[in-house]
């Protein structure tokens, strides 16, 4: 719940940091300092290396944490869970809604039916599979769905 109430504060939350260049207002002060960077030139270009093992493109300061989590056995590493998971093919997600909302792209123009087949639900149909995937994320899940962006937050 203090998940929901945190993205609600970024809707309707008190901005009291302004960019003197160009106005914005930011409620955290070390947001205004990083967009204050963009006004200076100075916001380092991010630089990506391939993973020698699975060949993905990552930040190279994360290869490391990227190699013990992925490519070897070690515990001690935390592993995020995929928060969101495509109920067609089962691809998930480990940041937000809306990664999974892009991924959906993928399915368009399938012929199968969007419908919920959990308890309560039998045959309800959706029109598309943003809706199919909000309604069982929302009832089945237990996530909250802001009414301001409409993202799903758990």
């Amino acid at each position: 719940m203090d998940s929901v109430r945190q993205h609600y504060t970024y809707h309707v939350g008190d901005r009291k940091h302004s960019c003197v260049s160009c106005g914005l207002k930011f409620m955290e002060s070390r947001t205004l300092r990083n967009h204050e960077k963009t006004h200076l030139g100075e916001k380092e270009p991010v630089e990506k290396v391939s993973c020698d093992e699975c060949g993905k493109h990552i930040v190279k300061n994360n290869l490391k944490y990227h190699m013990k989590s992925k490519h070897t056995a070690e515990k001690s590493v935390v592993v995020t869970k995929n928060q969101f998971s495509c109920l067609l093919c089962g691809h998930g997600t480990k940041s937000s809604w809306s990664k999974l909302v892009a991924h959906l792209d993928l399915h368009e123009g399938r012929e199968d039916p969007n419908c919920c087949n959990e308890s309560g639900c039998e045959n309800i149909q959706f029109s598309n599979l943003q809706d199919w995937h909000c309604h069982f994320y929302v009832v089945h899940k237990q996530c909250y769905q802001c009414e301001f962006c409409n993202i799903l937050l758990k």
